[in-house]
């Protein structure tokens, strides 16, 4: 488990090279796919033809935007945060105006849908842990086994309603090199956030 730096995913070429009001029928297309949960692709086709490209590059023209309005909307990005997100991903100054203003547009349709489809987790209450081990078995003399029973507590997501919102209680078993693993990959994870300058941009955006 690690978090890894930030990768930075250009603009499809189609999408660069065509006019904002072929960027704005593209982005028209990407909201209605995000709306539905599908993309038709009926439409690629004679796009294909009247552009003289590939359905092929109409199609990730299309899932390109669709990308950057799922990620904007669930981060509850505004105007200019998306900009600046567009910017720092290589979109050109005219593609990035075209995609954000069509993005306010249907900024309440896109939110009201992330809202519906973002994933709901637990939140963490306490933890209480114990140390277990084993000195003598049958089949080990002069060795101890040391192992950790971890109790975690989580208390339901505020937006489940539920009779049942009472504190859960999750017992885990692990080893000690199990939990020096883990927190050797948490170290790492928090040092690359800590140093790495175009991460830091990136998730200023998305907190």
């Amino acid at each position: 488990m690690s978090i890894r730096r930030v990768v930075v995913h250009p603009p499809p070429p189609l999408l660069s090279a065509v006019p904002p009001a072929v960027v704005h029928e593209f982005a028209k297309v990407a909201v209605t796919g995000l709306l539905k949960s599908e993309t038709s692709s009926k439409g690629f086709a004679k796009a294909a033809k009247q552009l003289q490209t590939t359905v092929e590059a109409v199609s990730q023209a299309v899932s390109a935007v669709s990308n950057v309005y799922s990620r904007a909307s669930r981060a509850n990005l505004s105007h200019q945060q998306l900009v600046d997100f567009l910017t720092i991903q290589g979109y050109g100054e005219v593609l990035r105006q075209a995609l954000a203003d069509y993005f306010v547009e249907r900024i309440g349709e896109l939110r009201e849908h992330a809202s519906l489809t973002i994933l709901r987790l637990p939140t963490y209450r306490s933890v209480d842990w114990r140390l277990d081990v084993q000195v003598a078995s049958r089949s080990l003399r002069h060795q101890s086994v040391p192992v950790f029973v971890i109790s975690v507590r989580t208390r339901p997501p505020r937006v489940v309603k539920s009779e049942d919102d009472e504190t859960k209680v999750v017992f885990v078993e692990a080893k000690y090199a199990v939990l020096k693993a883990v927190c050797s990959q948490l170290e790492l994870a928090i040092g690359e956030a800590r140093s790495a300058a175009h991460g830091h941009r990136v998730m200023r955006l998305f907190k």
